[in-house]
């Protein structure tokens, strides 16, 4: 779930939103530019920050799946997590707390073109009433062993099986594939992993559609492409723009617009042991996010967390990110994903999202997982959550409705 825009507030919670505008430049296939003016509403989270880390553990929302580099969507009164995964695994909630359940695969079939069921890091997008994309990486031939191109599938609804396209949007030309829409070249001299992942659907108010992706190997970028309006191509002509790039591993990104600047957050690090963790940047232009130095978000030493990353945004206040659990033990340091005698898993969390009032995000309560039914409750009756407060949700991204 993608966050278009979210506005700071220099005065009270209650003060009516604003408009203001800000300027996205790109060029089109004859050359011209094209600027994209972008509205947004003033944060009613600004009055009450919690600044620094909530100085305490999180406990994971549930235990019978993993869910790696989550992405979470608000449908019609339940929540959708998608993670990484055999053809995408999928569970849904009432509430942010639970009681969670697992609800199968998100993805109906592979597409042709991918040789493998091992998904990874999904998004979910809504570009109609009853017309929803997700957005995945595949393992392609011609890449090595865990190169990626990213496709895109279709369904009527978040809780339904979506069916893939027939040709991936983001491919390097070396893939044996169809040829994809934004054909890439990878910035990694690796030919093992030349591929992209971790896609992120973006939308502007005016309806004007991105993709952002990671490409793989070291050095990474994460780079922007402007897709059709249906949201299923490259638009012809376009080209990527890089907004930050990394010696070592950056990926995950998720872009948010303010009123006077961007916050790009990423994840950083080796997914697969404890340093593992979750960045923001900040500039007052997409050009500048290259510039300016990452700063600490989720990190093991704020959270007593295990490797928090793979975050995803939901209506500008609500974190969804995983964190390595072992059984019955803290997580060592080590290479848990290589390392199977621990019982590690990636399980998902979530937490308040707060911001300040010059734009700079900051981890606030963790959610409570929902205490279990108990006995002499009715089979039709729901437990009452025990969770703190994830504060008021902002708007849904502009220019969608929740469903």
């Amino acid at each position: 779930m993608t966050l278009l825009s979210l506005g700071t507030s220099s005065s009270t919670a209650s003060a009516a939103s604003v408009q203001t505008s800000a300027q996205l430049s790109s060029t089109n296939g004859s050359g011209r530019g094209l600027t994209l003016r972008l509205a947004f509403p003033r944060n009613p989270l600004a009055s009450r920050v919690t600044q620094g880390h909530p100085g305490r553990k999180g406990r994971p929302l549930f235990r019978h799946t993993e869910m790696p580099d989550p992405t979470g969507f608000a449908y019609r009164g339940r929540y959708v997590a998608i993670g990484t995964g055999s053809l995408a695994p999928r569970s849904i909630a009432t509430s942010v707390a639970g009681p969670w359940r697992d609800r199968g695969s998100a993805l109906k079939r592979l597409p042709r073109w991918a040789t493998g069921r091992n998904i990874w890091a999904s998004d979910i997008v809504q570009v109609r009433k009853n017309k929803f994309l997700l957005y995945f990486a595949a393992p392609a031939g011609g890449l090595g062993p865990l190169g990626r191109c990213i496709g895109v599938a279709v369904a009527s609804s978040p809780l339904k099986k979506f069916h893939p396209k027939r040709r991936p949007i983001s491919c390097p030309r070396t893939a044996h594939t169809p040829l994809a829409s934004d054909k890439v070249r990878p910035p990694s001299p690796s030919k093992e992993a030349a591929g992209v992942i971790d896609p992120e659907g973006y939308q502007s108010r005016n309806g004007a559609r991105y993709l952002l992706y990671r490409t793989q190997g070291t050095p990474s970028s994460i780079r922007m492409v402007r897709l059709t309006r249906d949201g299923l191509r490259a638009r012809k002509g376009g080209r990527a723009r890089v907004l930050a790039f990394a010696r070592g591993v950056i990926e995950n990104p998720v872009l948010i617009q303010q009123r006077k600047g961007w916050v790009l957050i990423t994840s950083q690090g080796y997914y697969g042991d404890c340093d593992y963790r979750t960045t923001w940047r900040r500039a007052p232009t997409l050009q500048g996010l290259k510039k300016v130095r990452s700063r600490a978000l989720v990190t093991r030493a704020s959270t007593r967390l295990c490797g928090p990353g793979g975050a995803d945004v939901i209506h500008g206040s609500l974190l969804f990110f995983h964190a390595w659990t072992c059984r019955e033990r803290a997580c060592p340091r080590s290479d848990l994903q290589r390392v199977p005698r621990f019982g590690a898993m990636r399980s998902l969390f979530a937490a308040q999202l707060r911001w300040d009032r010059r734009g700079r995000p900051h981890l606030g309560r963790f959610v409570k997982p929902a205490k279990k039914k108990r006995h002499h409750q009715g089979a039709h009756q729901q437990p009452e959550p025990e969770t703190d407060d994830p504060g008021p949700l902002l708007p849904l991204p502009l220019g969608l409705r929740e469903g």
